[in-house]
């Protein structure tokens, strides 16, 4: 989230007041006694009201935000404020003013928003029109409960971070370029998992993640989960830099702390599965000499996005800005697998059929290109289940990516 500092708020243009595609978003307030907790409530109310006037993410234009003190709103932790905004509002960034009204508590948020009339008529990939994609590619419009299941993905993944992370390891200069590495508790030598977290390439963290890696961790797996900067402050180019960075950082570091990297295996999910898919199809030595071609022994890839062309599509993209470069470049379906070990691509039944079509058509492609792929729809689970099906022992996600991670009879 970046402001600008103003003396007034911003308005909507007279000259769209009379046009329905631009409107106002009813104002909210609330105050919770810190800043962080005011500005947290004060989104969630933020993002009914946008809900209740059937404005879907990509639309805002401008947003003031009033607060009673300007000094003490950017003395709060920023990357906290910022970490909400996106966990809320994901898929809408706008330009921002930061606005001081002493006679004020809390905080309250105004804003307006601009969105043409959308074409039910014309479709824009496969049979689907841009309203019908974006239903296909935002689980959020579909799973009614996913503000609660994303606050408990905090508050749970913030007190195991704090209570389980062994160490925090560096892998660049950005604030973001960082690994929480969680070993199991007794032994040594134990073969390491990196699970890369989702949120649309921007949203979340790794310390909303931890927690559903526990379950590898306790059968004797050390699980590292690694952060990376978000979209629309670097390009998707960037972050996959930064996925091979530091899938090179743990490969040198974490040895040191007791790991296998002679049996080095990825997931990911969502977001994260594009990219763990990435990794698993990576010309490592043409990353890095010193890399070893077989880097990578298996791969679980959940719930993940392997095409970009739809993406492009949907509304997301006013966040993420996808370049047709970066559609052709950045397609796992596109490359040829260079994991020889097993993998995996799970989807939730409940899912959307363009997730299951995603998921469907690597595992025919990589398939027919060699790979050791099978394809699993996770009974009962929709977009954001999947993954906590990782932490359940008797779930099949958890066993099929036990099985991987193990990297048992490899040669």
């Amino acid at each position: 989230m970046k402001y600008a500092v103003k003396n007034r708020p911003l308005g909507l243009p007279k000259f769209f007041a009379d046009d329905p595609a631009y409107m106002d978003v009813p104002e909210v307030s609330a105050d919770e006694g810190s800043v962080e907790e005011s500005f947290f409530a004060a989104l969630r109310a933020f993002s009914a009201a946008l809900a209740g006037i059937g404005r879907p993410p990509g639309t805002l234009a401008g947003m003031s935000i009033l607060v009673p003190s300007i000094e003490a709103f950017q003395a709060a932790d920023q990357m906290e404020l910022d970490l909400r905004y996106r966990e809320v509002l994901a898929g809408n960034f706008c330009e921002t003013v930061l606005v001081e009204d002493v006679e004020r508590t809390g905080v309250t948020i105004r804003s307006y928003t601009m969105m043409a009339t959308p074409d039910t008529e014309t479709t824009v990939y496969g049979s689907y029109t841009t309203p019908q994609l974006n239903i296909q590619y935002l689980p959020r419009t579909t799973v009614p409960e996913t503000p609660q299941i994303l606050a408990s993905w905090r508050e749970t993944g913030c007190a195991y971070q704090e209570k389980m992370r062994s160490v925090e390891l560096v892998y660049g200069e950005s604030a973001r370029e960082r690994i929480d590495l969680y070993l199991p508790d007794s032994g040594s030598n134990w073969p390491l998992h990196l699970y890369i977290h989702g949120g649309y390439w921007q949203a979340l963290d790794k310390r909303d993640n931890g927690q559903f890696c526990d379950a590898l961790r306790r059968a004797g797996i050390a699980v590292a989960v690694v952060n990376y900067d978000l979209c629309p402050d670097v390009t998707l180019s960037r972050i996959v830099e930064q996925a091979r960075a530091a899938v090179g950082a743990l490969y040198r570091q974490a040895p040191s702390h007791g790991c296998d990297v002679g049996r080095f295996t990825v997931s990911g999910h969502s977001a994260g599965g594009h990219l763990a898919a990435v990794v698993a199809a990576t010309d490592w030595q043409g990353v890095d000499e010193a890399l070893p071609a077989d880097l990578v022994k298996g791969a679980a890839l959940i719930s993940g996005l392997f095409e970009l062309e739809p993406i492009k599509r949907t509304a997301l993209n006013r966040v993420i800005r996808l370049t047709d470069a970066e559609v052709e470049g950045l397609s796992p379906v596109d490359w040829a697998p260079r994991c020889d070990g097993p993998m995996v691509v799970v989807v939730g039944d409940k899912e959307s059929d363009e997730f299951k079509r995603q998921s469907h058509n690597l595992e025919a492609v990589w398939r027919a290109a060699g790979a050791d792929l099978t394809y699993l729809e996770a009974e009962g689970c929709h977009h954001f289940t999947v993954v906590e099906a990782l932490n359940n022992p008797d779930s099949p996600v958890f066993q099929e990516t036990l099985r991987i991670a193990r990297c048992e009879g490899m040669g």
